[in-house]
C-alpha cells in the first residue's frame, strides 16, 4: 500500500514476468529523491522509467524531471549518442481523476543516431560502453599504473594512444554511424570516429588515468578560413591550472602531432571557441608542455 506522505514512487516491474507486475516501489520523499533516482536509473540506458506521484504534484513532477534529465545529461554528455525523451501520464488519454491520490507518469527515452529518427537498441549501446571500459581499464594497466608518471605525462600517454590507435572517419561526418560519436568508435577494433569519438574516448581514459578532465563542445576553425564548425576537445587541469586538448587536431598526418596539447586559451583563441552552454573553466596554464616534455 502506497503510504499518503511519500511524494513519489519509482515503479520497478519484474521483465521475467507479466508486465504488469510491480515487484517493488522505490520511494521518493521529496523531489531531490526523484532527481536522484531518475539519475541512477539512467545509467541502464532506460526506454521508459514509471513513476506513481502524488495527484496534486503533477506539474512539479514533470518541471523536476525535466530539470533532473537536463542535469544528468550535462554530467554524462560523453556517455550518450542523441537523446530525445519526453514526460507523459501513463493514461491512454493523458487524463486523470483530480480525486485520486497518486496518479502515473511515464518518463521516455529514446536514443538516436545523430541527424535521423533511427533509433539506438539499448541493449548496443550498454555493449559498447562495457567494451569501451574494458579497453580503458586495459590501457591504464598497460600504460599508466606502476609508472609514476606525472599528470603531463599522463595526458601525453593517451594523446599518443588514441593518435596513434585511430583515423578520422570523414565519411561519418555526413553518414551519422552512432559508434563515430562515442568513445567505442576510436577505442574498439574499429579505429575511427569523428571529433565526439576522440574527445570522449580521451575523457574515459583520463577519468581512468586519474586525472581531472573535461569534455568540451564548441567551434573549431581553420585560422584561414571564415567559419567555425562543431567541434569537441578536451580540457584537462595539470598542477592547478587548466589546458586544452584536441587528439583529433593533433591526429593529422603520419605519427603524433602536439600542436593542440595541453595549451591555454591563448593558444588556442585562434581556432577553438568553447560553448556558452556550460560553464568551463579559464584555460589559464602557463607552462610549455611540449618544450618541456622535449615533443617534436
Amino acid at each position: 500500500m502506497v503510504q499518503a506522505k511519500s511524494y513519489a514512487f519509482r515503479i520497478v516491474r519484474d521483465s521475467k514476468n507479466d508486465k504488469n507486475y510491480v515487484v517493488s516501489n522505490i520511494k521518493a520523499d521529496n523531489p531531490e529523491d526523484l532527481n536522484r533516482i531518475l539519475k541512477a536509473e539512467m545509467e541502464n540506458y532506460p526506454n521508459t522509467i514509471e513513476f506513481k506521484v502524488k495527484t496534486e504534484k503533477i506539474q512539479e513532477t514533470f518541471n523536476n524531471l525535466e530539470s533532473a534529465y537536463d542535469d544528468y545529461f550535462k554530467e554524462n554528455r560523453t556517455k550518450y549518442p542523441n537523446i530525445k525523451y519526453g514526460i507523459k501520464l501513463k493514461s491512454p488519454d493523458g487524463k486523470y481523476n483530480p480525486a485520486d491520490e497518486y496518479v502515473d507518469v511515464i518518463f521516455e527515452a529514446k536514443y538516436v543516431v545523430y541527424g535521423t529518427e533511427e533509433e539506438i537498441p539499448a541493449e548496443k549501446l550498454r555493449s559498447y560502453e562495457d567494451e569501451a571500459e574494458k579497453i580503458a581499464k586495459d590501457f591504464v594497466n598497460k600504460e599508466i599504473e606502476g609508472k609514476n608518471l606525472s599528470d603531463a605525462e599522463k595526458a601525453l600517454k593517451i594523446n599518443d594512444y588514441l593518435v596513434k590507435r585511430a583515423a578520422y572517419h570523414h565519411e561519418g561526418v555526413n553518414t551519422y554511424y552512432v559508434e563515430d560519436h562515442i568513445a567505442y568508435g576510436i577505442l574498439s577494433d574499429r579505429k575511427k570516429g569523428v571529433c565526439e569519438s576522440y574527445a570522449k574516448a580521451f575523457q574515459l581514459l583520463a577519468e581512468k588515468s586519474g586525472l581531472t578532465s573535461i569534455y568540451v563542445t564548441g567551434q573549431g576553425k581553420n585560422p584561414n578560413k571564415d567559419k567555425g564548425e562543431a567541434h569537441a576537445w578536451n580540457m584537462v587541469k595539470i598542477d592547478g591550472q587548466w589546458y586544452s586538448i584536441d587528439t583529433t587536431w593533433n591526429d593529422i598526418g603520419e605519427g603524433s602531432r602536439y600542436d593542440y596539447f595541453l595549451k591555454s586559451d591563448d593558444d588556442m583563441k585562434a581556432t577553438h571557441t568553447r560553448s556558452t552552454d556550460f560553464n568551463y573553466p579559464t584555460g589559464n596554464g602557463t607552462k610549455d608542455f611540449v618544450a618541456e616534455l622535449k615533443l617534436k
